[in-house]
C-alpha cells in the first residue's frame, strides 16, 4: 500500500477535526482552538455566528418570502444583526423573558419593534425537513458576488477568500 502525500494526509486531518467540532458541541470554543493548536492543525475562526449566515440575501429570500422571519431578516436586519442571529432557532426569548441574560441580545435588536422582535423568536427550523442537512445546499446556488456583498462591511472583507487560499496551500 503507498503512503500518503503530505498534503492529502493534512486534508484528512482537517476533515477529522472539522468532523469533531461538529459533533462535539458540548466543548467550548477555547478547547477547540486549543485542540487545534495543541495538534498544529489549521483554524480559521468565522467571522459571522455560524456558517448558515454567509448565505447570500437573494438565496435566502427563496428560502419562503413570505415567512415572517424571512421578511424581518430580510426587510429590517442590518447586515451586523444578520452576522449573528441564530438561523435556525432564531431568537428563542420573548424580550421580556431575557431579563439580565445576555443583555448583549437585546441590544444587538433593540431597533426592532416587539412584532418584528417576536417574528425572529422561531428560526427557519421548520421550512426545512432536515435543517443541518437541507439549509447547506442552499450555498450551491451562490454566487461568488452574492458571497462577496455578505462580507464586504467586515472588519476582513476577504474573509472567505482567505479560507479558500489557505486550502489551496494544503492542496
Amino acid at each position: 500500500m503507498s503512503s500518503l502525500s503530505n498534503s492529502t494526509e493534512e486534508i484528512i486531518r482537517i476533515n477529522l477535526i472539522i468532523c469533531c467540532l461538529t459533533q462535539f458541541s458540548g466543548i467550548n470554543a477555547d478547547s477547540h482552538i486549543d485542540f487545534c493548536n495543541n495538534n498544529n492543525l489549521p483554524l480559521h475562526i468565522l467571522y459571522k455566528r455560524e456558517i448558515e449566515n454567509y448565505l447570500p440575501l437573494d438565496i435566502f429570500e427563496k428560502i419562503n418570502s413570505s415567512n415572517p422571519f424571512v421578511r424581518t431578516y430580510l426587510d429590517k436586519l442590518v447586515d451586523t444583526q444578520r452576522d449573528f442571529i441564530d438561523i435556525e432557532k432564531g431568537i428563542e426569548k420573548t424580550r421580556k423573558n431575557w431579563g439580565s441574560e445576555k443583555k448583549e441580545v437585546l441590544n444587538l435588536f433593540q431597533n426592532l419593534t416587539d412584532k418584528e422582535f417576536e417574528s425572529l423568536r422561531n428560526g427557519l427550523n421548520g421550512e426545512f425537513n432536515s435543517f443541518k442537512g437541507d439549509y447547506p445546499q442552499l450555498f450551491k446556488k451562490a454566487t461568488q458576488c452574492g458571497l462577496i456583498e455578505r462580507t464586504k462591511y467586515q472588519q476582513n472583507p476577504n474573509e472567505l477568500k482567505d479560507i479558500l487560499d489557505k486550502i489551496t496551500v494544503l492542496l
